[in-house]
């Protein structure tokens, strides 16, 4: 599937595991239904393989996860702020708080849930107290929490529909957006397909923006 992605459109898909179908953001059900298939059939098994395949494309290209899973991360703290940004946003619990410089997260370095505020929509980690700060030192700050969404924004499960829904009736029209282009005695094979503009639209909104 990665190899019929990576050639339909302009997304670099690496080679990996599957998402466990827990984590992929539209169900086989709620395909089936967006394309009119009312019951099993031979087309089951590379409708799961496009799900898949299309879970792992939004979430490489919103360079984010999405559906909830727990995560344990390490941040290095600069010894004059309290806030901490965690990787996977939104928040929806944190199991664990820990600033320990000698980095042995005991009981006693774990911070009380009641010294902390959280921004879960934002993924923010904010000490209480304006007057405490996380300690300077190298990834001294543990957090072990669940981010992502337990139920899936249908923006996302839309543009999953869509995009598996252009590939799916194309599976049958292989030469469909090819050009060939001619110049002088070399000829270019290309495609001229990409992300759904209407993918991209619902998507955008989501994208983990990045400086630089």
């Amino acid at each position: 599937i990665f190899s019929v992605l990576n050639e339909l459109f302009e997304i670099e898909i690496i080679a990996a595991s599957p998402l466990p179908k827990t984590y992929n953001v539209v169900s086989l059900f709620d395909i089936k239904e967006h394309l009119g298939i009312t019951q099993s059939n031979t087309d089951d098994a590379y409708l799961s393989t496009l799900i898949d395949g299309i879970s792992e494309a939004i979430e490489q290209y919103c360079r984010r996860k999405f559906a909830a899973r727990r995560y344990t991360e390490y941040h290095s703290g600069d010894g004059s702020s309290g806030v901490l940004f965690v990787d996977e946003y939104p928040i929806v619990a944190v199991t664990s708080l820990h600033d320990d410089v000698d980095r042995a997260f005991g009981s006693t370095d774990l911070i009380a849930t009641g010294d902390y505020i959280v921004s879960g929509d934002d993924g923010i980690i904010e000490l209480y107290d304006d007057e405490t700060t996380f300690a300077k030192g190298k990834r001294n700050i543990k957090i072990t929490y669940t981010g992502g969404y337990n139920t899936m924004p249908y923006s996302i499960g839309l543009a999953a529909m869509i995009w598996i829904d252009r590939i799916y009736k194309k599976k049958d029209r292989k030469n469909e957006g090819v050009v060939t282009q001619n110049i002088g005695d070399k000829a270019t094979t290309y495609r001229i397909d990409d992300i759904p503009p209407e993918v991209k639209m619902l998507l955008n909104p989501f994208k983990r923006l990045t400086l630089g």
